[in-house]
């Protein structure tokens, strides 16, 4: 077998419990007894599920539901590991330990492919994306190559909007209050020359930067 997949809806679990659950698939990709007892052990003490191991499906939050299903698919994983939502329902402790768990899958060569509408786990996790709409291919890249961007966003406070009346750049205001502009890198320097006499006559209370993330560009990449 060298494809498995964990869907997005629960796999019915009903009168079986965690472990058996884990099992059966353990057993069906052909492990023997003493590696797959190893195996399964090891699965669920590593995603904190051990304590509840014996609990049947219907009696199971919709996070351990969760964490069942990604236990089955990655039991003696294949090759190819396919994931549809994997971190719904799951508590923030838990879901750092579903991608570290990853994590340690694709160091051993395994090719993990995820699908998600959570773009910040995507930008902290991922190598690689590729974003869809109606089921076609709208872009696709390096996930680090947008972290490394060529924009930054500068956000900065006024002391009154008179101060932006000779502002060189399209500008935004944002739920914090803050002048918010994208840039190319290129442009902050003329940014900052326009700042650095208004900072000194404090009607620049604050400012920061930040380089754009994949988060930030997910609207422009959906336009393309």
């Amino acid at each position: 077998m060298n494809i498995s997949m964990m869907p997005q809806l629960h796999a019915p679990l009903k009168g079986i419990s965690i472990k058996q659950s884990v099992t059966a698939i353990g057993r069906i990709r052909g492990l023997s007894n003493g590696v797959l007892q190893q195996e399964v052990n090891e699965i669920l003490q590593k995603l904190d599920i051990k304590k509840r191991e014996n609990k049947t499906g219907e009696k199971l939050s919709g996070g351990l539901k969760r964490l069942t299903s990604f236990a089955m698919a990655v039991i003696s994983p294949p090759k190819i590991i396919l994931l549809d939502e994997l971190t719904n329902d799951v508590d923030s402790i838990r879901r750092h330990k579903l991608w570290s768990y990853l994590k340690e899958l694709a160091s051993k060569g395994h090719i993990v492919v995820i699908v998600t509408h959570n773009i910040l786990e995507v930008e902290k996790y991922a190598d690689k994306y590729y974003l869809f709409e109606n089921g076609k291919v709208k872009t696709y890249g390096n996930v680090r190559e947008l972290s490394v961007s060529s924009k930054s966003i500068v956000r900065f406070l006024v002391k009154s909007k008179r101060t932006l009346e000779d502002f060189p750049f399209e500008y935004a205001i944002n739920i914090n209050g803050e002048v918010e502009c994208q840039l190319d890198n290129q442009k902050v320097s003329k940014l900052f020359e326009w700042m650095a006499d208004r900072i000194d006559k404090k009607l620049i209370s604050y400012y920061s930067v930040a380089t754009e993330t994949l988060n930030d560009s997910y609207g422009e990449l959906a336009e393309k």
